[in-house]
């Protein structure tokens, strides 16, 4: 099966791939203009997700700790049920959600 290079990056884009998605043109032509084998193209693909997911984890580190909130506990939520009762007199329970340490 043959997917065209459109194809290719919405699919790259739905498995959350988008450092490969980003590079996929550019990598193409240079593997083409150098006549580079497959395994060392997809390999400097790899090295494209893997640098832009490194850089995109240093800077929400960093705005995390422009906030002050780096060295502070984890805010957790958690669900608990509030049991109820319907207009029609049957019991129902409803999952709430709760933000906060």
């Amino acid at each position: 099966m043959t997917m065209s290079k459109h194809e290719i990056k919405r699919a790259l884009t739905e498995l959350r791939l988008s450092g490969m998605a980003a590079t996929l043109d550019t990598r193409v032509l240079q593997a083409q203009a150098s006549e580079q084998p497959f395994l060392e193209t997809f390999c400097m693909l790899l090295q494209d997700e893997l640098d832009r997911r490194r850089s995109r984890l240093t800077d929400a580190t960093r705005c995390q700790q422009k906030k002050g909130r780096a060295h502070k506990e984890p805010h957790l939520s958690w669900c608990f049920l509030r049991y109820g009762k319907r207009h029609d007199g049957k019991a129902s329970f409803r999952c709430e959600r709760k933000c906060g340490p």
